[in-house]
């Protein structure tokens, strides 16, 4: 039988590794495999569709499929957690818990990335927040992001802006320019041209005034599966529409 050759892209994680190191082996493919971080994975394949398979942000799909975008998802969820237990605050804005973020600046990678979106619904549903009642500020650029591959704009009544070129979530938070952000690349041993937070890291700032909105994510965890009876997914994998048609496995 003749073997598929596929070419593949996804992040380096203890869950991609074994595919990406050939330690699993596809029945009947062989694998041409990339790594890059997610971001960087998700723009790529949304601007260039360079790949036959790839990891992709779940809102960013789901976009590009309403564009027309000969992609077809694959049911698998490599990454899920709990996004919005990641966001950290800056002690002088007045914040002490969750429902306390109206009116107040948050800052997200992009608007439009599966993070986000987690973030907002789950601010309004659980802690009383609209997104409509709060500035969101963006750090990725119109042409470094998924929503610059997309064509995607903010629905009317969303207060929306992106920040500096010469700024990143890390140094607008640790500065106090916004009030609420997910920080965590700043600190990561990575570095991703989509993710500025990741090269503008800060790190002579005052991070005595940052603190996590969850201190105790486990528990924040265990509230959110306990009411909602899930985790939530943050990307999936696609495979090009002319392959799954020419090859339609499953």
């Amino acid at each position: 039988m003749t073997r598929l050759t596929l070419s593949f892209i996804a992040p380096d994680t203890e869950r991609t590794r074994p595919l990406l190191d050939g330690v699993v082996q596809p029945e009947g493919i062989d694998l041409i495999t990339a790594r890059s971080m997610g971001n960087e994975t998700f723009w790529r394949q949304l601007k260039f569709q360079e790949f036959d398979v790839s990891a992709m942000s779940i809102s960013s799909y789901i976009i590009a499929k309403l564009q027309g975008i000969d992609m077809i998802a694959i049911p698998v969820f490599p990454s899920r957690r709990f996004m919005h237990s990641d966001l950290s605050y800056h002690l002088d804005s007045g914040i002490k818990q969750a429902g306390d973020l109206t009116g107040k600046k948050i800052g997200v990678g992009e608007y439009q990335q599966t993070a986000a979106v987690w973030v907002r619904g789950t601010l309004e549903h659980d802690f009383g927040v609209s997104q409509y009642q709060v500035d969101w500020h963006m750090e990725r650029t119109e042409e470094l992001s998924h929503g610059g591959a997309t064509g995607f704009t903010p629905p009317p009544g969303i207060s929306f802006q992106r920040l500096a070129p010469e700024k990143s979530l890390a140094s607008a938070l640790v500065n106090h320019e916004i009030d609420v952000a997910s920080v965590h690349r700043a600190f990561l041993n990575v570095s991703s041209v989509i993710d500025r937070s990741t090269q503008i890291r800060a790190r002579s700032g005052d991070w005595s005034k940052v603190k996590p909105l969850f201190p105790d994510k486990i528990a924040e965890g265990t509230r959110y599966f306990q009411k909602h009876g899930y985790i939530p997914a943050n990307n999936i994998y696609t495979i090009r529409g002319e392959l799954q048609r020419k090859h339609p496995w499953g």
